[in-house]
């Protein structure tokens, strides 16, 4: 009887078959699907790819046997991301992220350590985060908070009264942000 299993591909991945038991190996599948590899391998794999997979596998006195395994093509975990901008030189911004498709539970590895599906508390940056469901498909999605209400400069300058004096200035005008200026 020969042993037969195969990999639990999430789309985009590698499936592969896996069979022993003998010397010759004769596979069909979905989408006419065929193969005398032992372990052949579908590169990419996608929705089409799922299915029932059956192998004859023939021993060296010629004697045959037929198993099968059916393969499921898991969907990835697909993101939204909303991002909300944090207050100049604070760390009041955070992101809102909705997960859809893929298998739940999901797990959330963010760039800056947080492990919760959404990330709060931050100040401005770029941040990077991988989404991990029950299957182990992955999928990584990125999202920038920047700053508001930061200051800012009104410059007026009035010119140089004659060559070689030093009669001209600059005037700045300062607002919003955060008082007192440096």
């Amino acid at each position: 009887t020969p042993v037969i299993t195969s990999s639990s591909p999430c789309i985009g991945s590698d499936l592969v078959l896996y069979a022993s038991g003998g010397n010759l190996f004769s596979w069909a599948g979905p989408n006419g699907f065929l193969s005398t590899s032992a372990n052949p391998i579908i590169h990419n794999a996608t929705s089409i790819h799922a299915g029932l997979y059956q192998v004859t596998v023939t021993d060296a006195d010629g004697c045959q046997s037929t198993g099968s395994v059916n393969v499921t093509v898991s969907d990835a975990p697909m993101t939204t991301i909303q991002s909300y901008n944090a207050t100049c030189g604070a760390s009041n911004g955070f992101i809102d992220m909705s997960v859809y498709s893929g298998t739940m539970p999901f797990a959330y590895t963010w760039s800056n350590g947080t492990t919760t599906q959404d990330n709060y508390a931050l100040g401005r940056g770029n941040y990077i985060v991988t989404v991990t469901d029950a299957n182990g498909c992955m999928n990584t999605a990125s999202a920038s908070v920047g700053e508001v209400n930061g200051p800012n400069v009104v410059l007026t300058g009035m010119n140089v009264l004659c060559h070689g004096t030093s009669t001209g200035s600059i005037e700045s005008v300062v607002s919003g942000g955060t008082t007192p200026y440096r």
